[in-house]
């Protein structure tokens, strides 16, 4: 059953495991705009394979893209901008989203509070992640939550050990206001007139 929305554009950012994807199961024009397919070269064959994907999150068999985090910022701008009544959610990559606020782009940034991290391991189990991926964030979990914190551009949700983001739907919408107004797009911009 789909969570019916007011007309809203925002990016909400989010950090593993706090209910992106079921947030955007249930949530009416919610994507679910995850970076694997840009961060990760054989991700496609590996989706195809049949496994299910939280099975082979930052496991060893995935080829790496450098440089992956410009064109998956590019791609959310382009979204965004074609679908401005849209929730568009995505992870919390310090990368693209230092990127995103340097170009004035708003964001909601949604992470767990740093005594969570028990939960989460709880959860990062429960939904089948590899071990690789538990080691990684659950293992740096005080660096993550310390990168998490000290993001200057987004305007930040903590969350409880208990909730999930379908649970902030309603304090998210009422941020609405402060991250609908994209900036414009410079690849649209006129040229300047030529000096006479």
């Amino acid at each position: 059953k789909h969570v019916q929305t007011k007309e809203v554009s925002m990016i909400i950012a989010g950090f593993s495991g706090i209910g992106k994807t079921t947030f955007c199961q249930k949530v009416e024009n919610a994507v679910d705009f995850g970076c694997m397919p840009f961060k990760y070269s054989n991700f496609d064959k590996l989706l195809a394979s049949g496994r299910p994907v939280e099975s082979f999150k930052a496991s060893l068999e995935l080829d790496f893209i450098f440089g992956w985090e410009a064109s998956y910022r590019d791609a959310i701008l382009d979204y965004h901008r074609q679908n401005p009544q849209a929730y568009l959610v995505i992870p919390s990559v310090a990368r693209v989203l230092e990127d995103l606020g340097q170009t004035g782009v708003p964001y909601v940034l949604c992470y767990p509070e740093t005594g969570a991290r028990q939960e989460y391991l709880r959860r990062f189990k429960s939904r089948g992640n590899s071990p690789d991926f538990i080691d990684i964030f659950i293992g740096g979990w005080d660096n993550w939550m310390e990168s998490l914190r000290k993001d200057s551009c987004g305007i930040h949700i903590e969350m409880k050990p208990h909730q999930y983001l379908l649970d902030l739907k309603d304090p998210i919408d009422r941020l609405a206001p402060l991250t609908s107004m994209l900036p414009p797009d410079p690849r649209s911009a006129a040229a300047p007139a030529a000096p006479i």
